[in-house]
């Protein structure tokens, strides 16, 4: 199909593919030109622009396809009857309707799973917050950046959180927040371990600059510095301060714990680093926490 598709016989009307494309649909080389009926169950490249014959009426993608933003490019004046195969997408349906060019009258969605319900997070209400923009603690994967924060009547899902209400708050764009990231937010926030930073809850909000985000509050340790900032400090290669054997091991035993009871209650980091480790600096003893 990728480069014979021209050749079929051009009193086709009805084409059903099931071939795995290699790359996007070509101008006028893959599909007939006669075609009125097109199934792509395996179709997995963004649409482009002129690639599908103004020809077709009824389009159908499999649950591999999804580019649905791409569909805008579909052409504009013939097709009226699309069907789409909706798998593993976090997108809700009026979210991909807004893709769909308005010459089509009918849109059938065989959807196999349901996104996360995103109307249903607790609104993080900003005049309950004050987060010091302007000194970030951290940037964090995948995130605007981790800041401190306060909540003024101290409480976070009415428990009354330590430090006077103090916190770290993670945010993220909430289009970057899918089911499996919510769902492990919530096993984390049920996790009581001395030796991992503690999950209070989370809330939809928007960030200064207009967006929609994910506040996502945690335990603040006050005094406390990563191992990639001792590094970049340079204070490592300074006789007088420098990780002993003990120390290393130490903070491997409660390394290894801590992931063994995280894995326990279905919770994996896949992008572990030194920015990961926290080390109280004000301890006499120097040791690593």
């Amino acid at each position: 199909m990728d480069d014979y598709g021209d050749y079929l016989p051009m009193s086709i009307k009805t084409l059903t593919c099931s071939y795995k494309f290699k790359k996007p649909l070509k101008r006028n080389n893959n599909i007939p030109k006669n075609v009125r009926v097109l199934v792509l169950d395996n179709y997995n490249f963004p649409i482009i622009k002129q690639r599908v014959p103004e020809t077709i009426h009824t389009l159908a993608l499999g649950s591999n396809f999804k580019d649905f933003e791409s569909l805008s490019k579909l052409p504009q004046s013939s097709i009226f009857n699309l069907t789409l195969g909706v798998e593993n997408c976090e997108l809700t349906d009026e979210e991909i309707k807004q893709f769909i060019p308005k010459t089509i009258t009918k849109l059938t969605k065989n959807r196999t799973n349901y996104p996360f319900d995103k109307s249903s997070v607790d609104k993080h209400d900003r005049f309950q917050w004050f987060i010091d923009y302007k000194n970030p603690i951290g940037k964090g994967g995948c995130s605007i950046g981790v800041f401190k924060g306060k909540k003024l009547d101290g409480k976070i899902n009415n428990i009354l959180i330590p430090n006077e209400g103090c916190c770290a708050i993670k945010i993220v764009l909430h289009k970057e927040m899918g089911k499996h990231e919510i769902i492990t937010l919530n096993k984390l926030i049920g996790i009581e371990n001395e030796n991992i930073i503690k999950f209070y809850g989370y809330g939809k909000g928007v960030h200064t600059d207009g967006q929609e985000c994910l506040f996502i509050y945690m335990e603040y340790l006050e005094g406390y510095e990563t191992i990639s900032d001792i590094f970049k400090n340079k204070r490592v290669t300074e006789p007088t301060f420098n990780f002993s054997e003990l120390q290393i091991a130490k903070v491997i035993k409660y390394f290894c714990e801590s992931l063994k009871l995280l894995h326990e209650q279905g919770v994996e980091n896949c992008n572990l680093s030194n920015d990961d480790f926290k080390k109280y600096t004000n301890s006499y003893k120097n040791e690593c926490q």
